[in-house]
């Protein structure tokens, strides 16, 4: 006996490509974590450069007598930036933020290059905030220590963005779970893009199960057996 779980991704195809649009908010620590993100930065004494993204001002990374201090974001996906922030416990310092659409760019200060934030005051222990509007892949950030020494620190450089990414495909992970009768399971789905990167949906997803009598499943995506439920694999959309 088997049964097919019918899984509805409420996002826009496009029929003519057969291709959906997945839209996500850009989360830096997830990228960098999962290789999506590549981070180069000035050599550091103290921290490390997550602690830069992970929201906890308590961490921090603070250059090794670098000054200025840079960190640079490449994203191997494209997204569109709406605000940055900036927060470091040390003394007056000025903060600059730049974007691209390639390193060329950002580098040459040419095409697709945008100063979003030009020399911006920072008092220490404090956060700046700045509203900006670009679509980018390349993002530095620039500090500029302005008095009593070249420890430079960052506490956090909070990113707002999101991103629309074409789907290619969309796949279940495991992609086969075998369940007793009267439990239950969670998957995780992933969609994937033309360069082969993955991303976790976890939401705007509707869910249905074929046969209630066998197995169901909850808005949450919760599978459950019932009691008197056969055995057989979970299959993937689309497979029989």
């Amino acid at each position: 006996m088997s049964w097919l779980i019918t899984v509805a991704f409420m996002l826009f195809f496009n029929h003519a490509n057969a291709q959906a649009t997945l839209s996500f908010p850009v989360n830096i620590l997830e990228g960098i974590q999962n290789g999506q993100i590549t981070v180069t930065h000035s050599a550091l004494d103290i921290g490390i450069i997550e602690h830069a993204f992970d929201g906890d001002l308590n961490s921090l990374a603070r250059s090794a007598a670098v000054n200025p201090m840079t960190v640079t974001l490449q994203s191997t996906f494209l997204f569109h930036i709406t605000a940055t922030r900036f927060t470091n416990n040390s003394e007056l310092s000025k903060w600059t933020v730049e974007s691209a659409l390639t390193l060329v760019d950002l580098n040459s200060k040419t095409g697709s290059y945008h100063k979003l934030v030009d020399a911006a005051s920072h008092t220490g222990f404090a956060t700046s905030e700045r509203s900006v509007l670009a679509d980018a892949k390349f993002l530095r950030l620039t500090i500029q220590k302005e008095c009593c020494d070249d420890f430079v620190h960052l506490q956090e450089w909070g990113i707002t963005a999101t991103s629309n990414v074409q789907v290619t495909s969309i796949c279940m992970k495991p992609s086969q779970v075998r369940l007793i009768p009267n439990a239950h399971f969670q998957p995780n789905w992933f969609a994937t893009d033309a360069d082969g990167n993955e991303f976790l949906i976890s939401s705007d997803i509707s869910w249905t199960s074929s046969n209630e009598g066998v197995v169901s499943v909850n808005a949450s995506g919760v599978f459950a057996s019932t009691e008197t439920s056969v055995k057989p694999p979970f299959q993937r959309p689309g497979t029989a």
